[in-house]
C-alpha cells in the first residue's frame, strides 16, 4: 500500500476541494449528523486542514471546546492557522489507534475519511469509544471505493485509474463492515446512511 502524502501540497488541493458543492453538502449533513450544542466539547479525529474543527469552534461557542488529532504535521499547521484566535482549540499530532486524550472527555466526535486508511480499525474504534463519554455521539463517515464509477471516453484507463486509487488504501470498501465493527467496538445505536 502506497498512501497519499499528506503534505502542504495537498492542503492546498484540499482548500480548493473543499469549497465545492458536493464538499460542501456533504460538510453541512457531517454537521447535521454531529448535532453539536454549545458547550460541549469536540473531537475531530484526522482533521486535516482543519474545516470541521473550525465549524465545531462556532457551533460549541466560547464554553466548549475542539480538540483535532491528525498523523500530519502539516495538515496540523493549517488547522492551527484556520483556528488562530481561538483559546478552546487544541491539535495533536498522533495516529488514530493511540489518540492522546482522556477516558470519557467528549461528548461527540468525528472521524470523515480516516478509517479507510487505518490499519488496525478495531484498535481505532475502540480508541473513539473509550474517548466518548457514555451516551456521546460518533459520526464516522469512510467511502467505499469499489462503488464509484466515473464515465470515461476511455474505460481501460478509467479501471487503471481506480485500481491505483485503492492500492493506497488500507480498506477500499471499509463501510461494508463498519456497522458491526462499530457494534463490536461497544458502539449502540449504530446506524448507516447511504
Amino acid at each position: 500500500m502506497t498512501q497519499l502524502v499528506f503534505d502542504e501540497g495537498l492542503a492546498k488541493q484540499l482548500e480548493v476541494l473543499y469549497h465545492t458543492r458536493d464538499i460542501l453538502r456533504r460538510r453541512a449533513l457531517i454537521r447535521d449528523a454531529l448535532g453539536t450544542r454549545r458547550g460541549e466539547r469536540i473531537l475531530d479525529i484526522g482533521c486535516g486542514p482543519g474545516f470541521y474543527v473550525a465549524e465545531q469552534l462556532d457551533a460549541v461557542g466560547p464554553d466548549g471546546s475542539v480538540v483535532g488529532i491528525d498523523s500530519s504535521a502539516a495538515m496540523l499547521g493549517v488547522a492551527a492557522g484556520r483556528c488562530k484566535g481561538h483559546a478552546n482549540v487544541a491539535f495533536h499530532e498522533a495516529e488514530v489507534p493511540s489518540l492522546p486524550v482522556e477516558d470519557a472527555s467528549f461528548d461527540r466526535a468525528l472521524c470523515v475519511q480516516v478509517l479507510e486508511y487505518v490499519q488496525d480499525v478495531e484498535a481505532a474504534l475502540a480508541e473513539m469509544h473509550r474517548a466518548l463519554r457514555p451516551g456521546g455521539r460518533l459520526v464516522v463517515w469512510d467511502v467505499d471505493w469499489e462503488t464509484v464509477s466515473w464515465h470515461s471516453s476511455d474505460p481501460d484507463r478509467m479501471a487503471r485509474v481506480l485500481r491505483h486509487w485503492d492500492a493506497h488504501l488500507a480498506h477500499p470498501s471499509l463501510p461494508r463492515t463498519l456497522t458491526a465493527q462499530l457494534r463490536a467496538a461497544g458502539f449502540e445505536d449504530v446506524r448507516m446512511h447511504e
